[in-house]
């Protein structure tokens, strides 16, 4: 839950900065790399508002989907380390 929370967050946190940043994407996308698909939207013809809204939701619930598979992948190791780290730590 914490990580798929953290994928939720760090979009919005990225899309604020490019808001009110005149600087463009670079490092963000390590972050956020369902952003990729923004991509789509560009081009000669304009866009509708539902097409850009679907683009943008696919992108959230994939970066959410993304943290959340990490999330669950790490912590049953992570939790495996801490508890060897306390075992030693408490002998």
């Amino acid at each position: 839950m914490l990580f798929a929370g953290t994928g939720l967050l760090i979009p919005a946190l990225i899309l604020l900065y490019w808001t009110f940043s005149k600087t463009g994407a670079g490092r963000e996308m390590v972050l956020w790399p369902s952003s990729l698909m923004f991509m789509g939207l560009d081009g000669p013809n304009p866009r509708l508002i539902i097409d850009i809204v679907i683009v943008y939701a696919i992108a959230w619930i994939e970066n959410v989907v993304l943290y959340a598979i990490i999330g669950v992948l790490t912590w049953p190791l992570t939790y495996y380390i801490l508890r060897l780290k306390s075992r030693k730590t408490a002998r």
